[in-house]
């Protein structure tokens, strides 16, 4: 095959190709765009770069394109904008021209072509994850509605990167809007895949759409961090996101997150009656056991805790069995100088739950005509984005942030929470990323297609809840993306829990905002589908390594009798838990390192490793007979606001281990502690 269209050559990157490439005739792995419309019924109408006539015009290394010419699209035209140089080309896109019946909905530059075979893809998902090359020959995700996996959501950042042993291609929207958009790649024929991002253009514009911000391809040499640098040095000047190194009392304190439910026995399903933390102040010995235990602060983090039912939003409130019980362990926590957070399900609409077949919201979704209030599909279909059906919490809706009754309702439930006094809610539990889901509402306060007013909704919405209650933390499930993480400042990020067994975690998220935010361990829910658990015991100290190397306060999830669990959706009846010993020293010990070094684990930028670390292997064992192969140990590098470097190796084993250390050509042995960790600076190094 003629190597021209090939980005990914046995050279590295051919970088320069890619834009003879959009004016060839026949290009031979699609067209150079994707446009997609909505009729007056809501059907949607596609076309592509083929479907266009194209006049090219270049000046040094500049190039004009323009499609033009089809039939039904007579007065639309759409111009790219590349300037090129031997490492980037940055493009600029805009359509020109509004159709008289056809609404324009989204636009996809697609860009890259890469050799599937290999090639490794870095993607902002969750805490971060490299796509192996063997899932690459697939599709992503299929874009709109019903899917969540956009940014900004649960894709966090707006770049992708393809990297060999040798080369990388980075490939992002340098987008100051945060316009949501679906990060994409396909197969295509003869191993080969597209990247392309798919932007939605709902706005109020009466004379086109200008694509916002540049598309940017870059050639580099390295890793994924090397990919990130590129992103992190653009990201460092938008005016979205918060001050470095402000953070809360609470995330400063370092608190342990000790996540239990005051109902069940383990589970969002079957058997729901109180259990031993309940009345709430039953918990309070076992948090004050476990504080004195790992000498630290905790924060009760609770489930099922809702008076209307579990995870059966909007309302929340009273708590279950009523304010003074849960008062009492309010005031005794605080008095200990504790915490006392609460997690809830975002803003979707509960009609009816099937946790608590007594609830239900039906007839005041009748009398007060709500249908209106909600997200609609693009043919006006209600439904739900997430945890919604009879194998699921509840049957409902999404109400839509837009909208006035939608807005008021969550303030009103926040003003509860934030006014008893409770520290932390994890209110947009569900709206993963802090989400704004997608509405196609032709009667909302919006343009009838989804676009950059949910990313404005969301953040104005995030400001105002902010203002008037400053002393409550709000956040949500997954990590707040990049617009969003000024106002969500504490999530819970739990690693693995969408990607294990599939791709690869990474700590790219850490990487790229942990001067700006610090996430906590989370709930771990998820992960008992993919880890087996009694087969692997020390799965759980792994998981809580990794937190500590990314830079995020750590978590225990309790089952009966005060004991550290797996994670949540594990039934606590007939499964061996935790060794309680094992799990307890290495929280105590991590956490202590974490409040000895705040200006690395709390303030700190995460940096390339300081020196190669070898030494053993370790197995998780995964169901259905399947494994993966890991270090015995994790590392990471850390630098802080006044320059200074360390790295951090966690030996989160119950054993002594030694590890090889190699800085500039230079090798050194040391020993591990079993269940804790060691620092070495740079003034460690010979």
């Amino acid at each position: 095959m003629d190597k021209r269209y090939m980005i990914v050559t046995e050279q590295g990157y051919a970088l320069s190709s890619l834009w003879d490439e959009i004016a060839s005739d026949g290009r031979p792995f699609g067209a150079a765009f994707n446009i997609g419309y909505r009729d007056i019924d809501g059907a949607a109408v596609e076309f592509s770069a083929a479907d266009f006539q194209m006049d090219r015009v270049t000046e040094g290394n500049k190039h004009s394109f323009c499609f033009y010419g089809n039939k039904k699209l007579s007065n639309i035209k759409i111009v790219f904008e590349v300037a090129n140089t031997e490492q980037r080309s940055i493009c600029k896109a805009r359509i020109i021209g509004v159709h008289p019946t056809l609404i324009l909905e989204w636009f996809e530059p697609v860009m890259p072509v890469i050799s599937a075979a290999a090639t490794q893809l870095v993607l902002p998902q969750s805490e971060g994850i490299l796509v192996r090359p063997e899932k690459i020959n697939g599709q992503r995700c299929r874009p709109g509605w019903h899917d969540y996996i956009f940014y900004p959501g649960a894709v966090e950042a707006q770049f992708m990167a393809a990297i060999t042993d040798t080369h990388g291609l980075y490939f992002a929207a340098h987008d100051p809007t945060h316009t949501p958009k679906y990060l994409l790649y396909r197969s295509i024929p003869d191993g080969f895949c597209q990247l392309s991002f798919r932007y939605y253009c709902g706005t109020d514009s009466t004379d086109g759409y200008e694509l916002p911000g540049e598309l940017v391809l870059e050639k580099f040499t390295g890793d994924w961090m090397d990919a990130a640098d590129i992103y992190r040095n653009w990201m460092d000047n938008d005016p979205a996101l918060p001050p470095k190194g402000v953070f809360s009392e609470l995330v400063k304190e370092s608190p342990v997150v000790a996540i239990y439910p005051v109902r069940g026995r383990g589970s969002d399903k079957g058997e729901m009656s109180q259990n031993e933390y309940f009345p709430y102040s039953n918990a309070a010995p076992v948090l004050e056991k476990l504080s004195e235990k790992c000498e630290s602060k905790v924060m009760a983090l609770m489930m099922h805790w809702e008076g209307t039912a579990p995870w059966a939003p909007p309302y929340v409130w009273p708590p279950f069995g009523g304010e003074e019980s849960l008062a009492q362990l309010r005031d005794r926590l605080h008095a200990k100088g504790n915490y006392l957070g609460v997690y809830c399900s975002g803003y979707a609409w509960t009609q009816f739950s099937w946790i608590d077949m007594n609830y239900s919201r039906e007839d005041q979704f009748e009398q007060e005509h709500l249908a209106k209030e909600m997200i609609r599909g693009p043919h006006g279909e209600l439904d739900a984005y997430i945890c919604c059906g009879w194998a699921s919490q509840r049957d409902g809706f999404d109400m839509c942030p837009a909208q006035d009754w939608a807005r008021n309702t969550i303030t009103q439930e926040v003003a509860k929470i934030a006014e008893f006094g409770i520290d932390y809610a994890q209110f947009f539990d569900q709206n993963i990323g802090g989400a704004s889901h997608f509405c196609w509402s032709r009667e909302h306060n919006h343009p009838p297609v989804p676009g950059v007013w949910q990313t404005n909704v969301m953040q104005s919405l995030l400001e105002n809840l902010h203002e008037k209650y400053p002393n409550l933390m709000i956040g949500c499930e997954g990590a707040a993306a990049q617009p969003y993480l000024n106002r969500l400042s504490f999530n819970d990020l739990r690693f693995d829990c969408w990607t294990l067994g599939v791709h690869r975690s990474i700590p790219l998220y850490a990487y790229l905002f942990h001067e700006y935010i610090n996430n906590f361990m989370g709930n771990q829910c998820g992960l008992h589908t993919r880890i087996d658990f009694e087969a692997c015991p020390e799965n759980l100290l792994w998981r809580t390594a990794k937190a500590f190397n990314s830079g995020d306060l750590l978590s225990v999830v309790l089952k009966d009798g005060g004991k550290i669990h797996w994670g949540w959706i594990v039934p606590w009846d007939n499964i061996a838990e935790p060794d309680q010993d094992d799990i307890i020293t290495l929280v105590g010990n991590l956490n202590a390192l974490r409040k000895k070094y705040p200006q690395y684990l709390n303030q700190g930028r995460m940096e390339h490793p300081l020196a190669q670390i070898s030494g053993e292997s370790w197995t998780l064992k995964l169901h259905n007979d399947r494994s993966e192969e890991y270090e015995a140990f994790l590392h990471s590098t850390w630098q802080s606001p006044n320059g200074e470097r360390a790295m951090f190796i966690t030996n989160f084993l119950p054993r002594t281990q030694t590890v090889k250390v190699t800085h500039q050509d230079k090798s050194f042995e040391i020993q591990l502690p079993p269940l804790n960790a060691i620092v070495l600076t740079e003034e460690n190094f010979p």
